[in-house]
This record gives C-alpha cells, sequence and structure tokens, in this order.
C-alpha cells in the first residue's frame, strides 16, 4: 500500500473535529502521513491507553501502520480488535463499521490475502450507507479480482459501475485491461470480446485523443487479433504523446512499453514498420520522432552506419535533448571504431551540458580504445564525481588502473563499488580478475567462491547467474587450481565447466593442460586438438596455451618433430612460455 493511499482513506473516513490537533491521535495520524510508521504505532498505543477518540479508531490507524512496515500479524490482530469493539457499541457510527471493512480489505491486499481481503470488500459493500460509496467499493472489488487474476469477475464489477456511470472514462479502461488480460490467458482469443475492448477505448480517446493509457490497451488488443499494422501505429502514437526522445524517470516504464511493442511489430512485419516511419516522415518531416525510431531499427540489426545516419538526421530536426542525441551518436561511433568523431560529438554535448556522467563514460571507453590511459582516468574520475552512487563508476576507473599495472588503486575503486553493493556479480568478477592479474590465485578463487555462494540468494531477488557465466567461472577457479597444483580439485570443476559449456576453447584448453601435469598425454593432446579447433572460430590468438602443451605432450611422447612444430605455432602466437624455450634452445 501506498502513503498517500493511507492518507486519503483517513481523512476520507475518519476526520475527528471534536479533537484538537495535538491530540496523539492526531499526532500519531500526523507521523503516519510522513511515513515514521514506528513512531505512528506508538502514539496509536497512547491513544487507545488514554481512550482520547472511539477506541476503534486508533485500532485500525495502528493497523495501517502495521501493515506499512509489513508487520501482517500485528496489523491483522489489531483490525479484529477494532471491528470487535465498534461492533460492540450500541451507538456504533455505520459509516466507520463500513469504512473499517474497506481499509481491512486493503491492508489484506496488500499482504496478499485475497481471500480475506474479498470478504472484507463484500461487508464494506453490503454495509455501505449510499449507493455511490457501494459503487466505490465495488471498483475496489474489481480491482482486487483483477490482481488476483479473476479477470471474469473483474469484468462483471466494472460493467456494474459503467452501468450506473456509462461516461467514467477510468472504469472503461479498467474494464479493457481485464478483458485483454482475460483473453491473453485463454487458450483461443474471442474476438468479439476483443473488438468491444477496442470500442471502449475509441470511446476513451474521443474524450481525450492524448490519453496515452488507452493507446497501451489498444496495441495489446491489436496484437491479440494479429492486427499488426494497426498496433505498430498505435505504438507510435503512445510514444509519441510523451513528447521526449527520452525516457524521463516517471516515464521509464511506459517508454520501454511503446519501444517493445513497437519493434515487436517491427519483426513481424518489417516493410509495414518502415512503410508506417516513411509516411509519418512524408507527412511531417520536420518531426524528429520517425528519424529517432529509424536509427532504433536499425540498432536492432545491427546496422550502425544506418543508425549514425538516422541519428543524424534526428538531430538536423530536433530542437530539444540535443546533448543527449549528440552522446548518443557518439556511443554508435565507438562501435564503428571511429573514435575522433565520438570524442567531437562528446565535446560538444559537454558544452550543452556537462553534468551528463554518460559522457565521461563513453569519453573514457575512447581513450581506453586511443591508449591514452591517463586521459581515461580522468575521464572515469568525472563520470564518478557525477554519479558517485552507480558502481559501475568506481568499476571503469578500477579497470584502467588494472590496466595500468596500478592494482592498489583499482583495488581501492573497487572497495568503493563494493560499499554500494557488495552483491554485485560483475563487480565480484572485478575483482577476481584483479586479484587473478596480480597473479594472486587463492584470492581470485575466494571472489569466484564469494559468487558461487551468493547464487541462491541472488536468484530470489530475481537475478539469476546464467549457465555460460557459471561455466566462465568453474573454469577459471579450475585452472588457477592446475596453476597452484591441486589437480583433484581442478579436475571436478572443469567437469563442471564443461557439462555447462562444451563450445569454448578456453575450457577444453584448460582440462587439456590438466591432462598434461597429471602425465595423462594422449588425452591432453585430444583435448588440445578440440581446443584448437573452436579457437579458430574464435580468436586463433587465444589457441597459444593449447598447441604449447599439445607440443609438450607430443615431445613427452616421442613425437619430437611434430612436438616442436606445435612449440613452434605457440610462439608465432606470442605465447611466453614457448618464446622462451624456443630462445633457450
Amino acid at each position: 500500500m501506498k502513503k498517500n493511499f493511507f492518507i486519503t482513506l483517513i481523512l476520507s473516513f475518519f476526520t475527528i473535529s471534536a479533537f484538537s490537533q495535538t491530540t496523539l491521535y492526531s499526532q500519531g495520524i500526523s507521523l503516519l502521513d510522513e511515513g515514521k510508521n514506528d513512531e505512528a504505532i506508538e502514539l496509536f498505543s497512547q491513544s487507545i491507553e488514554y481512550q482520547e477518540v472511539p477506541e476503534w479508531i486508533p485500532y485500525i490507524m495502528r493497523a495501517f501502520a502495521y501493515a506499512e512496515l509489513e508487520k501482517f500479524v500485528s496489523a491483522y490482530n489489531d483490525i479484529q480488535k477494532s471491528l470487535q469493539m465498534a461492533n460492540a457499541n450500541k451507538k456504533r457510527d455505520k459509516e466507520s463499521i463500513h469504512s473499517i471493512y474497506a481499509i481491512a480489505s486493503d491492508i489484506y491486499k496488500s499482504a496478499l490475502d485475497f481471500d480475506n481481503s474479498l470478504k472484507n470488500i463484500n461487508l464494506a459493500i453490503k454495509t455501505s450507507p449510499s449507493k455511490e460509496k457501494a459503487l466505490g467499493h465495488t471498483i475496489s472489488r474489481g480491482n482486487l479480482y483483477f490482481a488476483a487474476s479473476l479477470y471474469k469477475a473483474s469484468i462483471k464489477d466494472y460493467n456494474t459501475v459503467l452501468k450506473a456511470n456509462p461516461k467514467d472514462d477510468a472504469t472503461k479502461l479498467a474494464l479493457v485491461r481485464s478483458i485483454i488480460s482475460e483473453q491473453e490467458k485463454a487458450d483461443k482469443t474471442d474476438k468479439k470480446a476483443v473488438e468491444k475492448a477496442l470500442n471502449l477505448i475509441d470511446e476513451v480517446l474521443k474524450t481525450d485523443i492524448e490519453y496515452a493509457a488507452a493507446y497501451k490497451f489498444k496495441i495489446r488488443g491489436n496484437l491479440l487479433i494479429n492486427n499488426y499494422l494497426q498496433a505498430d501505429e498505435d505504438a507510435y502514437m503512445y510514444r509519441s504523446f510523451f513528447k521526449s526522445m527520452y525516457s524521463i524517470e516517471e516515464y521509464e516504464d511506459e517508454f520501454d512499453y511503446a519501444e517493445r511493442l513497437l519493434f515487436h511489430c517491427a519483426e513481424l512485419d518489417t516493410m509495414a514498420f518502415k512503410n508506417t516511419l516513411l509516411k509519418k516522415i512524408e507527412t511531417a518531416p520536420k518531426n524528429p520522432l520517425p528519424y529517432f525510431l529509424f536509427a532504433q531499427y536499425y540498432d536492432k540489426h545491427k546496422n550502425y552506419k544506418e543508425v549514425v545516419n538516422y541519428i543524424t538526421k534526428t538531430i538536423n530536426n530536433a530542437n530539444a535533448e540535443l546533448d543527449m542525441l549528440l552522446v548518443e551518436r557518439a556511443r554508435y561511433y565507438i562501435l564503428l571504431k571511429e573514435y575522433d568523431k565520438s570524442l567531437t560529438d562528446l565535446h560538444l554535448s559537454k558544452q550543452m551540458n556537462d553534468t551528463l556522467f554518460y559522457i565521461y563514460f563513453l569519453e573514457g571507453l575512447n581513450f581506453i580504445e586511443l591508449d591514452s590511459l591517463n586521459a581515461a582516468v580522468q575521464s572515469y574520475t568525472k563520470y564518478i564525481e557525477y554519479a558517485h552512487d552507480k558502481i559501475n563508476a568506481y568499476m571503469c576507473r578500477a579497470g584502467v588502473y588494472k590496466d595500468m599495472k596500478e592494482y592498489e588503486l583499482a583495488k581501492i575503486d573497487l572497495d568503493s563499488a563494493y560499499n554500494i553493493d557488495n552483491k554485485d556479480i560483475d563487480l565480484l568478477i572485478g575483482y577476481a580478475e584483479l586479484y587473478s592479474e596480480m597473479e594472486n590465485r587463492t584470492e581470485t578463487n575466494n571472489y569466484y567462491q564469494k559468487i558461487l555462494s551468493i547464487s541462491d540468494s541472488i536468484a530470489n531477488e530475481g537475478y539469476e547467474i546464467n549457465t555460460d557465466y557459471l561455466a566462465m567461472i568453474y573454469n577459471n577457479m579450475s585452472y588457477n587450481f592446475v596453476k597452484m597444483g591441486e589437480y583433484e580439485k581442478a579436475d571436478e570443476l572443469i567437469e563442471k565447466a564443461l557439462e555447462l559449456n562444451d563450445s569454448s576453447s578456453y575450457y577444453w584448453d584448460t582440462r587439456g593442460e590438466l591432462y598434461f601435469w597429471t602425465k595423462e598425454y594422449e588425452k591432453c593432446i585430444s583435448d588440445m586438438d578440440k581446443a584448437i579447433e573452436l579457437a579458430e572460430k574464435e580468436e586463433k590468438e587465444s589457441a597459444g596455451n593449447s598447441y604449447f602443451y599439445r607440443g609438450r605432450a607430443k615431445i613427452e611422447l616421442g613425437q619430437t618433430e611434430s612436438g616442436n612444430e606445435d612449440i613452434k605455432k605457440a610462439a608465432e602466437l606470442k605465447h611466453e612460455e614457448a618464446i622462451t624455450m624456443i630462445n633457450g634452445k
């Protein structure tokens, strides 16, 4: 439940003018409004003790506060006490009784206890002192049914309310939401039901053409009946009403939704999507939005030259957000390896708004590619200045310090990021890579183990480590154990890695080197054959270690000439031990 909803109910149901604003109860209401729930509970408890207002009222208010703190057992107890006391009072206020039921319903709903929530909202409807309040609670019940995915029941309630108030656009959209959600869940689409929903949306749009949420439901309805071209048009309209090229915080979800559906339609019918945007350009050539959407379309297809082309057209027609558009173009110049152009765009953007932290992030990437590491450090220092609460800012500078072999400075930055979020997987990988660079294999594996240890807890928070990531961790830990001479641990881990991903040359290379050190030379050669084969499809340079140990295994088996050829090949691929061995000869 949201705080503002609490206060609205308080003002609606329990305005007690007979008491001054300095009473314990009134002070508790103020603290509840400020979100100070623990303090509010204390004052409501004192109000109950001194009986300064009818006793059931502070009990239900205290139930609110408990619910805000997710102490639902205490909230339930107070709901029951409030009802018992109110019902026991011979002169009870019937309106207050029905209000308690309504409030109790919402508390149960916040705890996802839909059965008790429905029981109480039904009692609120039954005891409502007026038809208007009964209809208000019917809307609440419809919303409750919707939250519980009981769409047919919610449709019935919304139809009841709409019959009494046929011009209520909010109820129309609530009904539309339930109809479309029911059809999306159904095995077979009821076209008539969807068409009814679409007609209701059109009624809403006649009242307000810029009712953005209506387009959201219209998109979903048209997708249900395979009307992709209309869905495409609706997504464009939905997106355009935000008056912005970029999402700002309050509209982030809406932008994401519009763009996902827009490009979903594009995937289904590429030509229809392109034609829609071309018509927009033809009818309104100075509107930057269709050019911008074309750029995003080409980004989806990784055609970065066309992305830059259309962002340039967007810039030429835009009269706002030029700083962000220049930053966006700078990002694609990096992908095209046109670093000077990228830096020029970032410089221009900085002149317009030097507080955009993304400028400094991209500057740093450019300088890294240009091998100007000191300049990259300066850019990431500015990045941190404007985004000191973002772990990525510290990790970026730590990565540059690592490349500069400034390991202590790198660790300081990683520690700063760790203080912000100690469960971020990429950050823990950053620690592991730092210690690997320092050749501290024990500490490297300790950080990999931390990642594995918290994998269950972060999965509960909606972040799952995918199998490729896990395979990489198992492989790297295994390789460290190989170098540390702990071959049993290495063997257990590399087998796990290969079970998850057997298409990486690195994993076959790790097991191949393990076999070399355990003197299983034929197995070593077999695994290195596989590693070299896969490396040809990845990075040929990564095969240096595989050639080196395959060569050594061949020599151990008496295949000296072939083995020396492999070591020579490893040296050509800049494998340091191979170079040393050849020079030593």
